[in-house]
């Protein structure tokens, strides 16, 4: 695993060796190149500060939105969502139609998109919290 310090090191390394500039990270390393290259060994940057704290606040937001739904609407996204539980197998544990069950789940959704409001969207959107919300949707 390389730590910021061991990656800024290696960069500096590379530098000094003669890669002189950021594009020398994308050449092939070693004598095989398959594709491999300096650039691909480094780690992910890692997200700032702000960026965080933006996808803490969203989540916060997220979960005291969910807080509000019934006992029963939270029960429903917890079995399709966190339990995988498919629209079918709802619907026959609760003795209605798969189509109830999409009929709940639009109202469900269109409830919490209205108590989120437009600025959840434009302010989490590009957070990793709101992408796997959006993976999510079945």
């Amino acid at each position: 695993l390389l730590t910021p310090l061991r990656r800024d090191r290696l960069l500096g390394r590379a530098i000094l060796d003669g890669f002189g500039s950021y594009e020398a990270l994308n050449q092939p390393v070693g004598e095989v190149s398959e594709g491999v290259t300096l650039e691909s060994k480094l780690p992910a940057p890692q997200p700032s500060l702000e960026y965080r704290v933006l996808e803490d606040q969203c989540i916060e937001f997220f979960v005291q939105v969910l807080k509000q739904l019934s006992t029963g609407e939270r029960a429903l996204l917890r079995r399709l969502y966190l339990e995988e539980e498919t629209q079918r197998s709802l619907a026959k544990s609760l003795g209605i139609t798969p189509a109830a069950i999409s009929i709940r789940l639009k109202k469900i959704h269109a409830r919490l998109a209205a108590m989120l409001g437009t600025s959840f969207e434009d302010e989490c959107a590009n957070t990793q919290f709101c992408a796997a919300l959006q993976r999510s949707d079945p």
